[in-house]
Formats: C-alpha cells, sequence, structure tokens
C-alpha cells in the first residue's frame, strides 16, 4: 500500500500538464518500434546500439511505456482540473459562474471584441451618412433661394421662402437612420460588460486556481 499523495492547487496542476505535455511530445518524437539487427549481431533501436535483441526489446518497451504513462497521468489530471471548473465558482460581471464558464467567456471575448467594433463604426458611419445629408439639404435649400431671389444675400425676416423651400427639399433629399437597436445604448452596454468582465477574469481565475485543491494523481 503507498500513501496518498497531498492534494494540490489547480495552479499546481495547470503547471504540471504544461511539463507533461513537453516531456510527451518529446519523448513521443523519440520513440523507435522496431529493433534492425546490424551485421556485427548488435540491434539498433533509434540511435542507440545494444548487444542482444532482449536488451534492445526492452528498451523499445520502456519508452513506450513511458509515453503511455505520462498520457494516463495528464489524462487523470486533466479530468480532475475539468471537474474542478465545473463545480468551482467564481464571481465575474457581477454573478456567479463556474471556473469553465469564465474561461469559455475568456476564450470567447473575441466574438465580443468584434461586435463592439461593428457597432462603433455602425454609430460613426450613420452619424456621417445623417451630416451629409443635412449638409446636401442645406446646399441645395441655398441655391434655390438665390436663383429664386435672383442671387440676394439676404430675405426679410418675415419671408418664409426659405422655409418653404427647405421644406420641399428635405422632402425629397433627406436620408433617414433607422435604429431598432438602439446602437449607442447597446454599445455602452456592452462596452460596460466588456471592460468589467477583462478587468476581473484574470485576477479571478489566478486567485481561485490558487486555493482550490485537487487529488495531485
Amino acid at each position: 500500500m503507498t500513501d496518498k499523495l497531498d492534494p494540490i492547487t489547480i495552479t499546481e496542476v495547470l503547471t504540471t500538464l504544461k511539463l507533461l505535455d513537453k516531456r510527451i511530445a518529446k519523448l513521443s518524437n523519440q520513440l523507435t518500434f522496431h529493433a534492425v539487427e546490424t551485421a556485427n549481431g548488435r540491434f539498433s533501436v533509434g540511435n542507440e546500439s545494444y548487444p542482444s535483441l532482449e536488451k534492445a526489446e526492452a528498451a523499445i518497451k520502456t519508452a513506450y511505456n513511458r509515453v503511455t504513462s505520462l498520457l494516463a497521468r495528464r489524462a487523470r489530471l486533466k479530468g480532475r482540473l475539468t471537474l474542478s471548473n465545473a463545480v468551482t465558482k467564481v464571481y465575474v460581471g457581477g454573478k456567479d459562474i463556474s471556473v469553465a464558464e469564465a474561461i469559455e467567456m475568456k476564450s470567447s471575448i473575441t466574438s465580443q471584441l468584434t461586435i463592439e467594433n461593428r457597432l462603433s463604426k455602425s454609430i460613426t458611419l450613420a452619424a456621417r451618412v445623417v451630416e451629409d445629408s443635412e449638409r446636401r439639404i442645406a446646399t441645395l435649400t441655398d441655391r434655390r433661394v438665390s436663383q429664386i431671389m435672383d442671387n440676394k444675400k439676404s430675405l426679410d425676416a418675415g419671408d418664409d421662402t426659405v422655409s418653404i423651400i427647405e421644406k420641399a427639399v428635405r422632402k425629397s433629399e433627406e436620408v433617414k437612420v433607422h435604429d431598432p437597436l438602439k446602437a449607442t445604448e447597446l454599445l455602452e452596454n456592452l462596452q460596460e460588460r466588456i471592460q468589467d468582465f477583462l478587468g476581473s477574469i484574470d485576477t479571478r481565475l489566478t486567485i481561485s486556481n490558487s486555493v482550490t485543491f485537487v487529488d495531485a494523481d
């Protein structure tokens, strides 16, 4: 009977998984599955040479078992990590969510940033469209007033010619922008949520990982 190892934090699990991934990758790339018998009676396994077939086969099996053992250990740790992330809660964005949800939200934040960028550009474009429309209306109104008034620079205060002409021009030239989602308000709310999330997620996860324990192996 072996003594049970002390539990380790999620932070240690993550570090161990990174090290395991490196070791597994390195050892997997060194695996050789056949022994080659040479004319001098020795047996080559990769870059190594052995005096007997038994030793060569033992080396092949040992190297393979080492990799499979590391893979099994990684799978156990990964499983415990996944289970822990599913049940451990962190407070982010004004509510408690699982660590798994927080990690998924963090990985998908790019989509939220894309929406934010599109919203910002759309608001700017809509404002420009309205400004261009108003500028065109003003230009056409001035031009038509000048034509009617025989290029006079001013009109009497009580003359409603300008108003009549402006209404006529607006009716034929005005461009209207419709805003069914209230884009400015939507953008402000989205920016607030993104900033709140990004401003706290890393700290929350770091704290949670440092105080949450799972079995070492």
